[in-house]
C-alpha cells in the first residue's frame, strides 16, 4: 500500500505518509518494489523531494529507508491517530 500529498508548506514537495507491507511479504521485496513505483508517480507529479515519514520506534522501517538511500533528518512529529500518541521521524532524498 502506498500513499502520498502534497506538503502544505512547499508545492514541489510531496509528502510519503504510507508505503507499508504485511508482515507475511516482509523481506520478499515487496517493498523495495514498491518504492521505485512510488517516486516515479510523485516525480511525475511535479515534485522535486518526497520526504517519507517512519515510526521513530521502528526499526525495520529506518534501515529500509536507509537503504533506499533517505536519511533521517532529525524531524519528529506526534502522530495522535486513532488516539494514542506515536513519534514519526521524517526520512529524506532529493529526487531527480
Amino acid at each position: 500500500m502506498q500513499g502520498f500529498g502534497p506538503c502544505g508548506q512547499t508545492p514541489a514537495v510531496a509528502e510519503i505518509g504510507t508505503l507499508c507491507t504485511v508482515p507475511e511479504a516482509w523481506g520478499t521485496g515487496a517493498g523495495r518494489q514498491s518504492m521505485p513505483a512510488t517516486t516515479a508517480s510523485v516525480e511525475q507529479a511535479g515534485c522535486t523531494h518526497a520526504p517519507l515519514w517512519v515510526l521513530q520506534d521502528n526499526q525495520r522501517a529506518r534501515r529500509f529507508c536507509e537503504a533506499a538511500g533517505r536519511r533521517a533528518d532529525g524531524t519528529v512529529v506526534q502522530d495522535t491517530t486513532g488516539g494514542g500518541s506515536l513519534g514519526k521521524l521524517r526520512c529524506r532524498r532529493a529526487l531527480s
